[in-house]
């Protein structure tokens, strides 16, 4: 009874609507591939990698809104996987840049070729390019006020990048 004429606000149908959608594209996953080497998070690392330049484990960190001890210990698995290595950084003596291997750009090549097709058959037609791409530009146009409301968020309680803030005055 307390259900009827309830209506939920947009932006928390959107956040089911994506947990709901997470849990799908796992299973899909599974179904795909029984043996994946890596999990969604190692992936999202190796796809991130794919699409932009050579970055340290800060920016990973950033990019990701993970700690940066997350950071180095997925670039830890992943290299010891061969999915990436890490370079000397030209302008940087210590923050080594983290790239990609042949195997890492096989790997979610062949991925996304797999979800893809296994996608397209599975939507047959219901679904147009057209209305892809739209949600595809809301979600890139949501998104970032997100990241800057979880960056600040952060920074307010003293925990960005997993660092206490200093409340010393020295």
């Amino acid at each position: 009874m307390g259900h009827q004429g309830f209506i939920m606000h947009p932006l928390i149908q959107i956040n089911e609507e994506f947990v709901c959608f997470a849990s799908i594209t796992n299973r899909i996953t599974k179904h795909l591939w029984p043996d994946e080497p890596v999990d969604f998070l190692l992936r999202r690392v190796i796809s991130t990698l794919r699409t932009k330049p050579p970055m340290t484990i800060s920016d990973l960190a950033r990019g990701r809104g993970v700690t940066r001890q997350r950071a180095r210990q997925m670039v830890a698995t992943l290299t010891v996987g061969g999915f990436i290595l890490m370079e000397t950084n030209p302008a940087h003596k210590t923050a080594k840049l983290i790239k990609l291997t042949e195997r890492g750009r096989d790997y979610i090549d062949g991925y996304n070729a797999k979800v893809k097709t296994f996608l397209q058959e599975g939507m047959n037609g219901k679904v147009s390019n057209e209305e892809l791409q739209q949600v595809l530009r809301v979600i890139r146009k949501v998104r970032p006020i997100f990241d800057a409301w979880l960056l600040d968020a952060q920074d307010a309680a003293g925990c960005l990048h997993g660092a206490p803030k200093s409340t010393s005055t020295e």
